[in-house]
């Protein structure tokens, strides 16, 4: 399998987003992992990225992992917001939850997410995510 180049985690909780990234680097599967505990400064990242390709090559996170649950941002706000930013590379979206409620699979289609996972991560389930972007044609083409 293929390494990611970059996983972003936002979760209001930070020691959530802590375990996550933890779990995530025992997999061996991506180089660097951001996490972020606010999502209007997640958004801002996206922001800074996008203003900084515009006059050098950089390369975006493949993935994002934000937490469903937070105040002031929700996750599908949080996704809104960086699908919103019109990203010259395909980043995907996957939504943590603690519940163990799953949410339409059309509802998540409409909202732009990839998968919907179980927080903590289970290593099958992220991996299972893995493999479905690998072999999605944007990352193919990346």
């Amino acid at each position: 399998m293929k390494k990611l180049n970059q996983i972003v985690i936002i979760d209001d909780h930070q020691l959530s987003g802590v375990i996550n990234e933890l779990l995530i680097m025992q997999f061996n599967c991506v180089e660097n992992i951001v996490v972020f505990d606010d999502p209007y400064i997640a958004i801002d990242y996206f922001t800074d990225l996008k203003n900084q390709s515009l006059f050098e090559d950089v390369i975006f996170p493949e993935l994002v992992l934000t937490d469903f649950n937070m105040p002031g941002l929700n996750g599908f706000e949080v996704i809104q917001a960086i699908k919103n930013l019109e990203l010259p590379q395909t980043v995907n979206c996957c939504l943590l939850s603690a519940s163990i409620d799953r949410i339409d699979p059309i509802i998540l289609q409409q909202h732009h997410v990839f998968k919907q996972l179980s927080k903590p991560l289970e290593k099958k389930e992220f991996m299972a995510v893995l493999d479905l972007l690998e072999n999605s044609p944007e990352y193919s083409q990346a």
